[in-house]
């Protein structure tokens, strides 16, 4: 546990010494990070560890890149690549991924690290967390609903967000959630077709359905 705890630790130090050195930290303060993420370290370790010693480790970090990111604007630091920038998000990424391995079935957990992707702008990530907790919660139709969703207005992504409702609906054939969804997501489709259609002057009723079926769009 220990030499795990310490390798960690070690890859922080390039992160740490580039706080210091631009002045976002002082040597105590990066001496009680130090401090505080071992203890969370070993927290995660330990055989009894709980969702909360998880949420407690991602709370501090998020805490501490809002500080970071404040005081790098105070300072007028206009470095980005750097290796402080995105180390703390790296960091909750770690934390959520060690964390569901052991709280699979949470369904609320799942649910956090959606949203920290969609707040952090992980994009990548997010797409692979959904098909990640479907896999392990195939009867939560929200998450059916939420991936087709993310697939259809972030990713621009008919073609996938329709995979996603039929699967989820041969496996939830009763769900009124996701028929009022596919519906919905079609209808949607629909217009949108029409709109682009319309703006590049062809006739928006003339063979919409040959788009809709072939997903000519592009979408997917």
């Amino acid at each position: 546990m220990a030499d795990a705890v310490q390798a960690l630790l070690e890859d922080m130090v390039p992160e740490l010494d580039y706080l210091q050195e631009k002045g976002f930290f002082s040597e105590a303060e990066i001496k009680a990070i130090v401090k505080k993420r071992t203890a969370f370290e070993y927290a995660l370790r330990r055989r009894q560890s709980q969702k909360s010693d998880y949420l407690a480790y991602v709370q501090y970090e998020l805490n501490l890149d809002l500080l970071r990111s404040k005081r790098k604007q105070r300072l007028g630091v206009m470095q980005k690549n750097n290796p402080a920038e995105h180390a703390i998000v790296k960091r909750v990424h770690f934390v959520f991924q060690r964390a569901l391995k052991k709280f699979r079935g949470d369904v609320k957990l799942w649910l956090q690290y959606i949203d920290f992707c969609e707040r952090s702008g992980s994009a990548k990530a997010q797409t692979r967390v959904f098909l990640q907790a479907l896999q392990f919660h195939p009867r939560q139709a929200g998450l059916w609903v939420m991936a087709a969703k993310w697939e259809f207005e972030h990713n621009a992504n008919m073609s996938g967000a329709r995979v996603l409702l039929q699967r989820g609906l041969r496996i939830n054939r009763g769900s009124a959630l996701l028929w009022r969804e596919y519906f919905r997501l079609e209808m949607l489709y629909v217009d949108k077709v029409a709109k682009r259609r319309e703006a590049v002057g062809i006739d928006p009723d003339a063979d919409v359905g040959q788009d809709i079926d072939g997903d000519g769009d592009g979408d997917g």
